[in-house]
């Protein structure tokens, strides 16, 4: 099963898709989704990969929204460096429920 996609060919993926996003909610004024690049160690890259890990908690200095794209770039931190592969989607539901001041759970959808 593959995972990842080169990131040039993953940008004009990500560009096509925007295209069709929707941002709801909003009237008059329409405001583009902010694109967000994250890393993301081995172990949860590969279940995010699988369709098992479908949320990230996260430290909301970004300004998540609903309807912003996310690439969750795997990220190796004994060699300080990132492996290419990558995954993203959008961004569904964010809450702050529950979690410590300034951070937030996202739900997301991969792009297929």
């Amino acid at each position: 099963m593959k995972l990842y996609v080169k990131r040039n060919q993953f940008d004009k993926f990500v560009k096509a898709k925007l295209e069709n996003v929707s941002v709801e909610g909003l009237t008059g004024l329409q405001m583009a989704p902010k694109i967000h690049r994250l890393k993301i160690l081995p172990e949860f890259f590969i279940a995010v990969g699988l369709g098992y890990k479908t949320f990230e908690i996260r430290k909301n200095d970004r300004d998540f929204k609903v309807n912003d794209v996310i690439f969750l770039q795997e990220w190796q931190p004994d060699v300080k460096d990132y492996t290419g592969r990558q995954v993203a989607g959008q961004i569904t539901y964010i809450t702050d429920y529950e979690q410590k001041e300034d951070f937030v759970v996202m739900s997301f959808r991969k792009f297929k």
